[in-house]
């Protein structure tokens, strides 16, 4: 059976924001995709399979999601076939915004089979996956390396009024030192029955917010404190926490609940009194343990900081 694209197209003719993200892509382009993805992550599953209901019930969240963001998960580091994709519904930082920042209201995420995962057991994953794909991509900083990808919830929801799609085949592609997954749709037979391939989302970076704009620590150094302090910390988050224990895991949280968390200080009236205490309270604490060279005592206290404002 093939359906007709004119719906679809129409579509993403509307705009470039976090709704629309999503389009046709032509069967040569996703035979590339895919095969690059197999030749540069050989042990990797290239594919997949994610139930209708899961897509419906995360679109269906109680704040009204823009779509989801497809995050990237290894339940066992040692073992390739262990992928996991965490379905993470998204809001955006404003109404134009070209960029997607997680739901983080009631602290559960699905993975593709349905199993609920706490904010912590998906970053403590998702640093995993990051960790092994590292080895394969030597030539790519830390924090460029692809964490997940968003797609809008329009080209979604187009797919769930679809009576005979039952299930998503997430296909993993690789093209410009990015992940860029291909979605197909299977019928209750699990067979690929129409002959669209979506792809063009956005990746996780570098659209995944985590830019200093968006972190609730830098809003309040900047406030408060000059270059010299700013850079500073961000030279311990991005560096000094991934060798630590448990560090990797926070590195991730941190870069998923950071746009949440500036965009709720930047939306209240009170908002210079918020981060003031913050510096004062935070940063000037972390700033001074730094200054002691107490390590482990920084990064507990940064572990702490970030389980608080999560709460």
């Amino acid at each position: 059976m093939n359906l007709k694209t004119s719906n679809f197209n129409s579509v993403h003719k509307r705009g470039i924001n976090a709704e629309n993200v999503g389009t046709i892509i032509s069967q040569e382009q996703f035979k590339d995709l895919k095969e690059n993805f197999e030749v540069k992550f050989p042990e990797l599953p290239s594919s997949v399979s994610i139930p209708r209901k899961l897509i419906g019930q995360v679109l269906g969240h109680s704040n009204h999601p823009k779509g989801i963001r497809f995050m990237y998960g290894l339940d066992d580091l040692l073992n390739p076939n262990s992928v996991q994709i965490f379905l993470v519904p998204c809001t955006s930082l404003n109404d134009d915004s070209i960029g997607s920042a997680p739901i983080i209201s009631n602290m559960i995420y699905l993975d593709h089979h349905g199993v609920s995962f706490s904010l912590k057991q998906m970053a403590r994953r998702t640093f995993n996956w990051v960790k092994y794909i590292s080895a394969f991509t030597p030539e790519q900083k830390y924090k460029e390396l692809t964490r997940g990808n968003f797609f809008g919830k329009n080209i979604l929801n187009e797919y769930l009024a679809d009576n005979e799609f039952q299930s998503l085949l997430f296909n993993f592609g690789y093209e410009n030192k990015s992940i860029q997954p291909v979605l197909q749709r299977l019928n209750e037979f699990n067979e690929i029955y129409a002959d669209e391939t979506t792809d063009n989302s956005w990746p996780c970076p570098s659209f995944c917010p985590g830019s200093p704009e968006t972190c609730f620590m830098t809003l309040a150094a900047e406030l408060n404190a000059d270059q010299t302090e700013l850079n500073q910390i961000r030279a311990f988050r991005d560096k000094v926490m991934l060798g630590v224990e448990e560090g990797g895991t926070y590195f991730e949280m941190y870069y998923l609940v950071s746009p949440q968390i500036s965009r709720i200080i930047n939306s209240l009236d009170n908002r210079n009194e918020i981060l003031t205490k913050l510096y004062e309270n935070k940063i000037v604490k972390f700033k001074q343990l730094l200054e002691a060279s107490s390590i482990e005592e920084a990064s507990d206290f940064m572990k702490e900081t970030l389980d608080g404002m999560v709460k």
